[in-house]
């Protein structure tokens, strides 16, 4: 396999408080079980997000403009269109709309290619064994290929899941331009991507030239340009159009993290206390990596669990798919992140 690139020594004491908290992690999602609401998934068709998103663009093919046709389906739809955040970014919909479902479609399956081509080329360079290498690829792939249901073109998480899963893992190899075009079209699809986005810079930011660095600022000013806009219009269509939203802010801690994951990951297949174990040991294999070149996909990671701590009902779960494809190859490391935990907490010699 190929080399990994500079590796980071791990201190005992690090190593003593990585273990705590994962232990702790592991409780407190076994304590909290499943999060998945009753009847989650019997949602009347005609009131799904793949239906209301479907009825928009196909009033937008009539010629309709975007806004228009939210303001009409949204409400009709029992959706709400207030605050902003409750009406979709909207790219998806001029795709779907000027190019057709099956076109999109199309590009979708492309996407997933290059994602699933990646995994076979990145995940060369992160891994030491064959085994290891085929674990984290086959995981990613069968991961990126849960998410191609012909349902998933109208799913706005899928394409920034895939755009996501894309940069983090070209990040890994300094491919600095096709990231931050996958991290900037994500963003632009939903905004949700913005803490991956603004993770995987930081990660990637002390090793970028000025002119990089520069590239980036105007990407993530381009984006607030872009979303500032989209705010504008949804301020000017939905003025007493519909009830409020409750809002997203729900402090559901790591068990939403891990039921997300669970719910939108192949974990499905298997009870929520498998997830409970495996999430926080791939989310372990990222973190404790020994190549600094696994940082911008550990910083993605940490940056999900962190935001979706305190943004999310559990309604929300679906927004596992951001994160999912990119956290479960992180199982191929776990077995190496723990033998190093190990070794760091209990050196030669130590009494």
């Amino acid at each position: 396999m190929s080399g990994l690139g500079t590796s980071t020594r791990l201190r005992r004491g690090w190593a003593l408080l990585a273990i705590a908290v994962t232990l702790v992690l592991v409780v407190w999602g076994a304590v909290a079980g499943s999060q998945v609401p009753d009847g989650f998934l019997e949602a009347d068709p005609d009131k799904t997000d793949v239906a209301l998103y479907q009825a928009i663009s196909e009033r937008m093919g009539d010629g309709e403009s975007y806004y228009v046709a939210v303001a009409a389906e949204q409400p009709a739809r029992g959706f709400p269109t207030s605050p902003a955040v409750t009406v979709r970014e909207p790219t998806l919909a001029w795709l779907t709309s000027t190019a057709g479902e099956g076109t999109a479609y199309g590009i979708l399956l492309a996407l997933a290619a290059v994602a699933i081509g990646l995994s076979i080329v990145c995940f060369d360079s992160l891994t030491r064994t064959r085994a290891e290498w085929a674990v984290a690829s086959v995981v990613g792939a069968v991961g990126v290929a849960a998410l191609c249901s012909p349902d998933g073109v109208w799913i706005h998480e899928t394409w920034a899941g895939l755009l996501t899963y894309v940069a983090a893992l070209a990040a890994t190899r300094h491919w600095f331009w096709p990231a931050l075009i996958a991290l900037l079209a994500a963003c632009v699809v939903r905004e949700l991507a913005l803490p991956a986005g603004l993770a995987v810079l930081a990660a990637a930011w002390p090793r970028l030239s000025v002119r990089r660095r520069l590239a980036s600022v105007v990407a993530v000013a381009g984006f607030l340009a872009f979303y500032g806009w989209h705010v504008l219009q949804v301020g000017r269509m939905s003025a007493g159009a519909s009830e409020p939203s409750s809002g997203w802010l729900d402090v559901n801690g790591w068990p939403f993290f891990v039921n997300a994951a669970w719910f939108s990951t192949v974990l499905t297949v298997a009870p929520v206390l498998v997830a409970v174990l495996l999430v926080p040991l791939a989310l372990l294999g990222w973190v404790l990596h020994d190549s600094v070149d696994a940082r911008p996909v550990a910083a993605v990671l940490v940056a999900y669990a962190l935001v979706f701590a305190v943004v999310g009902r559990d309604n929300n779960l679906y927004w596992g798919i951001l994160f999912g494809p990119l956290l479960l190859p992180g199982l191929a490391f776990a077995p190496r992140a723990v033998a190093r935990l190990t070794r760091a907490a209990h050196p030669r010699g130590a009494v």
